[in-house]
Protein backbone atom coordinates (compact mmCIF):
# COMPACT_ATOMS: atom_id res chain seq x y z
CA UNK A 1 0.00 0.00 0.00
CA UNK A 2 2.75 2.41 0.91
CA UNK A 3 4.70 1.51 -2.18
CA UNK A 4 1.75 2.17 -4.55
CA UNK A 5 1.04 5.56 -2.99
CA UNK A 6 4.69 6.47 -3.32
CA UNK A 7 4.69 5.56 -6.99
CA UNK A 8 1.59 7.62 -7.65
CA UNK A 9 3.10 10.70 -6.05
CA UNK A 10 6.29 10.29 -8.04
CA UNK A 11 4.40 10.00 -11.35
CA UNK A 12 2.25 13.02 -10.50
CA UNK A 13 5.31 15.19 -9.85
CA UNK A 14 6.88 13.93 -13.04
CA UNK A 15 3.88 14.96 -15.15
CA UNK A 16 3.74 18.37 -13.48
CA UNK A 17 7.41 19.00 -14.16
CA UNK A 18 7.06 17.89 -17.77
CA UNK A 19 4.29 20.49 -18.30
CA UNK A 20 6.42 23.23 -16.75
CA UNK A 21 9.33 22.12 -18.87
CA UNK A 22 7.34 22.41 -22.07
CA UNK A 23 6.25 25.93 -21.13
CA UNK A 24 9.74 27.23 -20.23
CA UNK A 25 11.57 25.51 -23.03
CA UNK A 26 11.32 28.38 -25.40
CA UNK A 27 12.82 31.07 -23.03
CA UNK A 28 16.52 32.16 -23.41
CA UNK A 29 17.36 31.69 -19.69
CA UNK A 30 16.13 28.17 -19.84
CA UNK A 31 19.52 26.52 -19.78
CA UNK A 32 20.88 28.09 -16.58
CA UNK A 33 17.56 27.98 -14.74
CA UNK A 34 16.88 24.44 -15.85
CA UNK A 35 20.26 23.32 -14.66
CA UNK A 36 19.89 24.97 -11.25
CA UNK A 37 16.30 23.78 -10.89
CA UNK A 38 17.29 20.27 -11.90
CA UNK A 39 20.00 20.16 -9.25
CA UNK A 40 17.60 21.39 -6.56
CA UNK A 41 14.93 18.90 -7.60
CA UNK A 42 17.44 16.11 -7.68
CA UNK A 43 18.63 16.97 -4.17
CA UNK A 44 15.05 17.13 -2.86
CA UNK A 45 14.29 13.83 -4.54
CA UNK A 46 17.31 12.21 -2.93
CA UNK A 47 16.31 13.50 0.49
CA UNK A 48 12.73 12.33 0.05
CA UNK A 49 13.88 8.95 -1.21
CA UNK A 50 16.21 8.55 1.78
CA UNK A 51 13.37 9.41 4.18
CA UNK A 52 11.14 6.86 2.49
CA UNK A 53 13.81 4.20 2.76
CA UNK A 54 14.27 4.91 6.48
CA UNK A 55 10.52 4.76 7.00
CA UNK A 56 10.39 1.43 5.14
CA UNK A 57 13.13 0.04 7.38
CA UNK A 58 11.27 1.11 10.52
CA UNK A 59 8.11 -0.51 9.23
CA UNK A 60 9.99 -3.70 8.47
CA UNK A 61 11.35 -3.76 12.04
CA UNK A 62 7.84 -3.28 13.42
CA UNK A 63 6.62 -6.05 11.14
CA UNK A 64 9.23 -8.47 12.49
CA UNK A 65 8.31 -7.55 16.08
CA UNK A 66 4.62 -8.07 15.38
CA UNK A 67 5.37 -11.40 13.71
CA UNK A 68 7.32 -12.52 16.78
CA UNK A 69 4.47 -11.42 19.05
CA UNK A 70 1.99 -13.24 16.82
CA UNK A 71 4.07 -16.40 16.96
CA UNK A 72 4.30 -16.03 20.74
CA UNK A 73 0.53 -15.67 21.09
CA UNK A 74 0.05 -18.65 18.79
CA UNK A 75 2.36 -20.74 20.98
CA UNK A 76 0.55 -19.46 24.06
CA UNK A 77 -2.73 -20.63 22.56
CA UNK A 78 -1.22 -24.04 22.10
CA UNK A 79 -0.31 -24.20 25.84
CA UNK A 80 -2.72 -25.45 28.52
CA UNK A 81 -3.24 -22.05 30.09
CA UNK A 82 -2.03 -18.50 30.13
CA UNK A 83 -1.09 -18.54 33.83
CA UNK A 84 1.63 -21.07 33.36
CA UNK A 85 2.97 -19.20 30.36
CA UNK A 86 3.05 -15.90 32.22
CA UNK A 87 4.58 -17.60 35.27
CA UNK A 88 7.33 -19.11 33.14
CA UNK A 89 7.93 -15.79 31.46
CA UNK A 90 8.05 -14.02 34.81
CA UNK A 91 10.47 -16.60 36.18
CA UNK A 92 12.61 -16.22 33.10
CA UNK A 93 12.58 -12.45 33.49
CA UNK A 94 13.50 -12.71 37.20
CA UNK A 95 16.37 -15.02 36.42
CA UNK A 96 17.45 -12.60 33.78
CA UNK A 97 17.23 -9.75 36.30
CA UNK A 98 19.33 -11.71 38.80
CA UNK A 99 21.94 -12.38 36.16
CA UNK A 100 21.92 -8.73 35.19
CA UNK A 101 22.24 -7.71 38.88
CA UNK A 102 25.18 -10.07 39.34
CA UNK A 103 26.72 -8.73 36.16
CA UNK A 104 26.18 -5.20 37.44
CA UNK A 105 27.85 -6.00 40.77
CA UNK A 106 30.72 -7.63 38.93
CA UNK A 107 31.07 -4.62 36.66
CA UNK A 108 31.00 -2.30 39.67
CA UNK A 109 33.77 -4.31 41.31
CA UNK A 110 35.77 -4.21 38.10
CA UNK A 111 35.19 -0.48 37.91
CA UNK A 112 36.47 -0.03 41.47
CA UNK A 113 39.50 -2.20 40.72
CA UNK A 114 40.16 -0.28 37.55
CA UNK A 115 39.83 3.03 39.42
CA UNK A 116 42.20 1.82 42.13
CA UNK A 117 44.73 0.64 39.56
CA UNK A 118 44.38 3.95 37.76
CA UNK A 119 45.09 5.82 41.00
CA UNK A 120 48.06 3.58 41.70
CA UNK A 121 49.45 4.14 38.23
CA UNK A 122 48.90 7.89 38.56
CA UNK A 123 50.71 7.96 41.91
CA UNK A 124 53.50 5.80 40.56
CA UNK A 125 53.84 8.03 37.51
CA UNK A 126 53.91 11.14 39.71
CA UNK A 127 56.51 9.61 42.02
CA UNK A 128 58.55 8.53 39.03
CA UNK A 129 58.51 12.05 37.63
CA UNK A 130 59.59 13.52 40.96
CA UNK A 131 62.32 10.92 41.28
CA UNK A 132 63.58 11.62 37.78
CA UNK A 133 63.60 15.34 38.57
CA UNK A 134 65.61 14.74 41.74
CA UNK A 135 68.04 12.55 39.82
CA UNK A 136 68.45 15.28 37.23
CA UNK A 137 69.14 17.90 39.89
CA UNK A 138 71.59 15.55 41.61
CA UNK A 139 73.39 14.95 38.33
CA UNK A 140 73.66 18.67 37.65
CA UNK A 141 75.05 19.22 41.14
CA UNK A 142 77.58 16.41 40.67
CA UNK A 143 78.61 17.84 37.32
CA UNK A 144 79.25 21.20 38.96
CA UNK A 145 81.28 19.53 41.70
CA UNK A 146 83.24 17.60 39.08
CA UNK A 147 84.03 20.82 37.23
CA UNK A 148 85.13 22.48 40.45
CA UNK A 149 87.26 19.45 41.35
CA UNK A 150 88.91 19.48 37.92
CA UNK A 151 89.63 23.21 38.23
CA UNK A 152 91.07 22.64 41.70
CA UNK A 153 93.22 19.80 40.34
CA UNK A 154 94.47 22.07 37.56
CA UNK A 155 95.37 24.80 40.05
CA UNK A 156 97.19 22.29 42.25
CA UNK A 157 99.09 20.95 39.24
CA UNK A 158 100.14 24.48 38.27
CA UNK A 159 101.19 25.23 41.84
CA UNK A 160 103.14 21.99 42.10
CA UNK A 161 104.86 22.82 38.80
CA UNK A 162 105.86 26.22 40.15
CA UNK A 163 107.13 24.63 43.36
CA UNK A 164 109.07 22.07 41.35
CA UNK A 165 110.67 24.86 39.30
CA UNK A 166 111.57 26.71 42.49
CA UNK A 167 113.09 23.58 44.00
CA UNK A 168 115.11 22.91 40.84
CA UNK A 169 116.35 26.50 40.80
CA UNK A 170 117.23 26.29 44.49
CA UNK A 171 119.06 23.02 43.94
CA UNK A 172 121.07 24.53 41.07
CA UNK A 173 121.88 27.57 43.17
CA UNK A 174 123.05 25.38 46.06
CA UNK A 175 125.23 23.37 43.69
CA UNK A 176 126.81 26.59 42.41
CA UNK A 177 127.37 27.81 45.97
CA UNK A 178 128.99 24.51 46.93
CA UNK A 179 131.24 24.71 43.89
CA UNK A 180 132.24 28.26 44.86
CA UNK A 181 132.97 27.16 48.42
CA UNK A 182 135.09 24.27 47.17
CA UNK A 183 136.91 26.66 44.84
CA UNK A 184 137.60 29.07 47.72
CA UNK A 185 138.81 26.21 49.90
CA UNK A 186 141.15 24.96 47.16
CA UNK A 187 142.52 28.46 46.61
CA UNK A 188 143.11 28.91 50.33
CA UNK A 189 144.81 25.53 50.52
CA UNK A 190 147.11 26.44 47.65
CA UNK A 191 147.90 29.79 49.27
CA UNK A 192 148.66 28.10 52.58
CA UNK A 193 150.92 25.55 50.89
CA UNK A 194 152.83 28.17 48.91
CA UNK A 195 153.09 30.78 51.70
CA UNK A 196 156.25 30.55 53.93
CA UNK A 197 156.09 31.02 57.68
CA UNK A 198 157.33 34.59 58.15
CA UNK A 199 156.10 35.48 61.61
CA UNK A 200 153.86 34.27 64.44
CA UNK A 201 151.14 36.62 63.22
CA UNK A 202 151.04 34.95 59.81
CA UNK A 203 151.14 31.58 61.58
CA UNK A 204 148.06 32.52 63.58
CA UNK A 205 146.35 33.78 60.45
CA UNK A 206 147.10 30.50 58.65
CA UNK A 207 145.81 28.53 61.59
CA UNK A 208 142.63 30.62 61.59
CA UNK A 209 142.16 30.08 57.85
CA UNK A 210 142.74 26.33 58.27
CA UNK A 211 140.18 26.25 61.07
CA UNK A 212 137.68 28.13 58.93
CA UNK A 213 138.41 25.78 56.04
CA UNK A 214 137.75 22.78 58.27
CA UNK A 215 134.51 24.34 59.44
CA UNK A 216 133.48 25.01 55.82
CA UNK A 217 134.33 21.40 54.92
CA UNK A 218 132.27 20.30 57.90
CA UNK A 219 129.36 22.35 56.61
CA UNK A 220 129.50 20.73 53.16
CA UNK A 221 127.99 17.35 54.26
CA UNK A 222 125.22 19.22 56.08
CA UNK A 223 124.38 21.14 52.92
CA UNK A 224 124.53 17.94 50.89
CA UNK A 225 122.19 16.18 53.35
CA UNK A 226 119.77 19.10 53.08
CA UNK A 227 119.91 18.85 49.29
CA UNK A 228 119.16 15.13 49.51
CA UNK A 229 116.24 15.92 51.79
CA UNK A 230 114.94 18.44 49.26
CA UNK A 231 115.25 15.81 46.52
CA UNK A 232 113.31 13.26 48.57
CA UNK A 233 110.54 15.79 49.29
CA UNK A 234 110.40 16.64 45.58
CA UNK A 235 110.05 12.94 44.72
CA UNK A 236 107.25 12.61 47.25
CA UNK A 237 105.46 15.60 45.73
CA UNK A 238 105.79 14.13 42.24
CA UNK A 239 104.50 10.74 43.43
CA UNK A 240 101.53 12.37 45.16
CA UNK A 241 100.79 14.41 42.03
CA UNK A 242 100.89 11.29 39.85
CA UNK A 243 98.67 9.45 42.32
CA UNK A 244 96.12 12.25 42.27
CA UNK A 245 96.14 12.35 38.48
CA UNK A 246 95.80 8.58 38.02
CA UNK A 247 93.47 7.56 40.84
CA UNK A 248 91.33 10.34 42.23
CA UNK A 249 90.02 12.62 39.54
CA UNK A 250 89.81 10.22 36.55
CA UNK A 251 87.87 7.85 38.81
CA UNK A 252 85.51 10.72 39.62
CA UNK A 253 85.01 11.52 35.92
CA UNK A 254 84.36 7.87 35.04
CA UNK A 255 81.94 7.65 37.93
CA UNK A 256 80.01 10.66 36.63
CA UNK A 257 79.92 9.13 33.14
CA UNK A 258 78.63 5.86 34.58
CA UNK A 259 76.02 7.79 36.56
CA UNK A 260 74.87 9.54 33.39
CA UNK A 261 74.51 6.30 31.39
CA UNK A 262 72.75 4.52 34.24
CA UNK A 263 70.37 7.46 34.61
CA UNK A 264 69.50 7.27 30.89
CA UNK A 265 68.89 3.51 31.12
CA UNK A 266 66.96 3.55 34.40
CA UNK A 267 63.61 4.69 33.01
CA UNK A 268 62.05 1.19 33.21
CA UNK A 269 63.45 0.07 36.59
CA UNK A 270 61.40 -0.11 39.77
CA UNK A 271 61.48 2.16 42.83
CA UNK A 272 63.48 -0.33 44.89
CA UNK A 273 66.24 -0.64 42.33
CA UNK A 274 66.40 3.17 42.13
CA UNK A 275 66.78 3.42 45.91
CA UNK A 276 69.55 0.80 45.96
CA UNK A 277 71.45 2.45 43.13
CA UNK A 278 71.16 5.90 44.70
CA UNK A 279 72.40 4.51 48.01
CA UNK A 280 75.36 2.92 46.23
CA UNK A 281 76.09 6.15 44.36
CA UNK A 282 75.92 8.15 47.58
CA UNK A 283 78.43 5.80 49.21
CA UNK A 284 80.75 6.11 46.23
CA UNK A 285 80.42 9.90 46.26
CA UNK A 286 81.18 9.98 49.98
CA UNK A 287 84.26 7.80 49.49
CA UNK A 288 85.47 10.03 46.68
CA UNK A 289 84.91 13.14 48.76
CA UNK A 290 86.92 11.63 51.60
CA UNK A 291 89.70 10.81 49.14
CA UNK A 292 89.67 14.36 47.78
CA UNK A 293 89.77 15.85 51.29
CA UNK A 294 92.68 13.59 52.20
CA UNK A 295 94.50 14.61 49.02
CA UNK A 296 93.88 18.27 49.83
CA UNK A 297 95.29 17.77 53.33
CA UNK A 298 98.36 16.05 51.92
CA UNK A 299 98.86 18.85 49.38
CA UNK A 300 98.51 21.45 52.11
CA UNK A 301 101.09 19.59 54.17
CA UNK A 302 103.50 19.53 51.25
CA UNK A 303 102.83 23.22 50.65
CA UNK A 304 103.88 23.99 54.21
CA UNK A 305 106.95 21.80 53.70
CA UNK A 306 107.82 23.77 50.58
CA UNK A 307 107.44 27.03 52.49
CA UNK A 308 109.76 25.64 55.16
CA UNK A 309 112.18 24.71 52.40
CA UNK A 310 112.05 28.29 51.15
CA UNK A 311 112.90 29.48 54.67
CA UNK A 312 115.79 27.00 54.80
CA UNK A 313 116.88 28.22 51.40
CA UNK A 314 117.00 31.81 52.64
CA UNK A 315 118.96 30.79 55.72
CA UNK A 316 121.43 28.82 53.60
CA UNK A 317 121.84 31.79 51.28
CA UNK A 318 122.61 33.98 54.29
CA UNK A 319 125.14 31.43 55.53
CA UNK A 320 126.75 31.20 52.10
CA UNK A 321 127.01 34.98 51.87
CA UNK A 322 128.61 35.01 55.31
CA UNK A 323 131.11 32.34 54.28
CA UNK A 324 131.88 34.22 51.08
CA UNK A 325 132.52 37.35 53.08
CA UNK A 326 134.73 35.49 55.52
CA UNK A 327 136.68 33.85 52.70
CA UNK A 328 137.14 37.18 50.91
CA UNK A 329 138.35 38.78 54.13
CA UNK A 330 140.71 35.87 54.77
CA UNK A 331 142.02 36.13 51.23
CA UNK A 332 142.61 39.85 51.61
CA UNK A 333 144.21 39.31 54.99
CA UNK A 334 146.54 36.64 53.64
CA UNK A 335 147.48 38.81 50.69
CA UNK A 336 148.14 41.74 52.99
CA UNK A 337 150.17 39.51 55.31
CA UNK A 338 152.25 38.28 52.39
CA UNK A 339 152.70 41.76 50.91
CA UNK A 340 153.18 43.38 54.33
CA UNK A 341 150.51 46.09 53.83
CA UNK A 342 147.27 46.50 55.83
CA UNK A 343 143.92 46.13 54.09
CA UNK A 344 140.60 47.76 54.96
CA UNK A 345 138.08 44.95 55.51
CA UNK A 346 134.86 46.96 55.34
CA UNK A 347 132.94 46.79 52.08
CA UNK A 348 131.11 49.71 50.51
CA UNK A 349 127.76 48.33 51.63
CA UNK A 350 128.59 48.55 55.32
CA UNK A 351 130.83 51.63 55.13
CA UNK A 352 129.89 53.95 58.02
CA UNK A 353 129.60 57.72 57.86
CA UNK A 354 132.28 60.12 59.00
CA UNK A 355 132.67 59.70 62.76
CA UNK A 356 132.50 62.59 65.18
CA UNK A 357 135.53 64.06 66.85
CA UNK A 358 134.92 62.37 70.19
CA UNK A 359 134.47 58.99 68.52
CA UNK A 360 137.65 59.55 66.54
CA UNK A 361 139.58 60.26 69.72
CA UNK A 362 138.12 57.13 71.34
CA UNK A 363 139.14 54.95 68.39
CA UNK A 364 142.61 56.53 68.29
CA UNK A 365 143.06 55.99 72.00
CA UNK A 366 141.91 52.36 71.72
CA UNK A 367 144.27 51.73 68.82
CA UNK A 368 147.14 53.29 70.76
CA UNK A 369 146.34 51.09 73.77
CA UNK A 370 146.34 47.99 71.58
CA UNK A 371 149.50 49.08 69.75
CA UNK A 372 151.30 49.74 73.02
CA UNK A 373 150.84 46.08 73.99
CA UNK A 374 153.10 43.53 72.33
CA UNK A 375 151.26 40.81 70.40
CA UNK A 376 151.75 37.24 71.46
CA UNK A 377 150.94 33.84 70.09
CA UNK A 378 148.75 32.89 73.04
CA UNK A 379 146.20 35.59 72.21
CA UNK A 380 145.89 34.34 68.65
CA UNK A 381 145.31 30.77 69.79
CA UNK A 382 142.58 31.99 72.17
CA UNK A 383 140.98 33.91 69.33
CA UNK A 384 141.07 30.83 67.08
CA UNK A 385 139.52 28.68 69.82
CA UNK A 386 136.82 31.29 70.32
CA UNK A 387 136.14 31.30 66.55
CA UNK A 388 135.82 27.52 66.57
CA UNK A 389 133.31 27.66 69.40
CA UNK A 390 131.22 30.29 67.62
CA UNK A 391 131.27 28.38 64.33
CA UNK A 392 130.30 25.10 66.02
CA UNK A 393 127.46 26.94 67.74
CA UNK A 394 126.37 28.27 64.34
CA UNK A 395 126.42 24.73 62.93
CA UNK A 396 124.30 23.32 65.75
CA UNK A 397 121.80 26.20 65.52
CA UNK A 398 121.65 26.34 61.71
CA UNK A 399 118.18 24.75 61.62
CA UNK A 400 116.49 27.70 63.36
CA UNK A 401 115.67 30.19 60.54
CA UNK A 402 114.29 32.79 62.97
CA UNK A 403 117.73 33.53 64.45
CA UNK A 404 119.68 33.12 61.22
CA UNK A 405 119.65 36.79 60.27
CA UNK A 406 120.63 37.96 63.79
CA UNK A 407 123.47 35.43 63.98
CA UNK A 408 124.68 36.52 60.55
CA UNK A 409 124.84 40.17 61.61
CA UNK A 410 126.51 39.32 64.93
CA UNK A 411 129.05 37.10 63.17
CA UNK A 412 129.71 39.83 60.66
CA UNK A 413 130.25 42.40 63.43
CA UNK A 414 132.53 40.07 65.34
CA UNK A 415 134.58 39.14 62.26
CA UNK A 416 134.94 42.78 61.28
CA UNK A 417 136.12 43.70 64.78
CA UNK A 418 138.63 40.84 64.85
CA UNK A 419 139.90 41.68 61.39
CA UNK A 420 140.27 45.36 62.29
CA UNK A 421 142.10 44.37 65.47
CA UNK A 422 144.52 42.16 63.54
CA UNK A 423 144.99 44.89 60.92
CA UNK A 424 145.87 47.37 63.65
CA UNK A 425 148.26 44.85 65.15
CA UNK A 426 149.89 44.44 61.75
CA UNK A 427 150.15 48.21 61.32
CA UNK A 428 152.30 48.52 64.41
CA UNK A 429 155.27 46.56 63.02
CA UNK A 430 155.25 48.69 59.88
CA UNK A 431 155.39 51.87 61.94
CA UNK A 432 158.18 50.57 64.13
CA UNK A 433 160.17 49.43 61.09
CA UNK A 434 162.39 46.41 60.96
CA UNK A 435 162.73 46.21 64.74
CA UNK A 436 159.61 44.00 65.14
CA UNK A 437 160.69 41.67 62.31
CA UNK A 438 164.12 41.07 63.85
CA UNK A 439 162.83 40.30 67.34
CA UNK A 440 161.25 36.94 68.03
CA UNK A 441 158.90 36.37 70.90
CA UNK A 442 160.26 34.37 73.76
CA UNK A 443 158.46 32.61 76.57
CA UNK A 444 159.32 35.43 78.98
CA UNK A 445 157.78 38.12 76.71
CA UNK A 446 154.20 37.96 78.12
CA UNK A 447 152.06 41.15 77.95
CA UNK A 448 149.28 42.13 80.33
CA UNK A 449 146.16 40.10 79.36
CA UNK A 450 143.73 42.31 81.28
CA UNK A 451 144.91 45.39 79.42
CA UNK A 452 144.58 43.62 76.06
CA UNK A 453 141.07 42.43 76.85
CA UNK A 454 139.97 45.86 78.07
CA UNK A 455 141.30 47.66 74.98
CA UNK A 456 139.92 45.05 72.61
CA UNK A 457 136.45 45.17 74.22
CA UNK A 458 136.45 48.95 74.05
CA UNK A 459 137.30 48.89 70.33
CA UNK A 460 134.64 46.23 69.64
CA UNK A 461 131.96 48.26 71.42
CA UNK A 462 132.84 51.40 69.49
CA UNK A 463 132.80 49.65 66.11
CA UNK A 464 129.58 47.76 66.89
CA UNK A 465 127.79 51.03 67.72
CA UNK A 466 128.96 52.51 64.43
CA UNK A 467 128.00 49.49 62.31
CA UNK A 468 124.63 48.96 64.00
CA UNK A 469 123.31 52.14 62.37
CA UNK A 470 123.44 50.54 58.94
CA UNK A 471 120.97 47.81 58.12
CA UNK A 472 121.72 44.81 56.00
CA UNK A 473 120.23 45.17 52.44
CA UNK A 474 117.58 42.61 51.48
Amino acid sequence: MYRSSFLREVRKEKYERSDAYDELRGSPEFDSLAQARGLENLQELNERFASYINRARVLEQRNTILRKQLETFQRMDELVGLDEAFAGQIEFNRQRMRELASDRAKLEREEKDAQRMLDEYCNKYRNEREYQQRLKETLEHLNKEADEALLCNLELQIESQFLQDDINATKDRYKKNLMEIQTYVNVLQQIIQTTPRVSPITTGICEASIAEKLIAERRIPVLQSQLEEYKSILCQLQAQKYKLQTEKFPGLVSFFLFLWTSWNCSGLNTQESYDDEIQLYNEQIENLRKGIEEAERILEKYTTDCRQLVIYQQSLENELERYKRIIENEDSRLNSAIAGTPVTLFTQIYRPAQPQASRGRDITQAMQDIASIKPRQKGLTKKIARKKELMSKDITDSHSPERMYERTLEGFDQDQMEFRHEGSVRCEPEQEGSEFDEKEMGPEDVPDGAQISKAFDKLCNIMREKIRVYKRPE
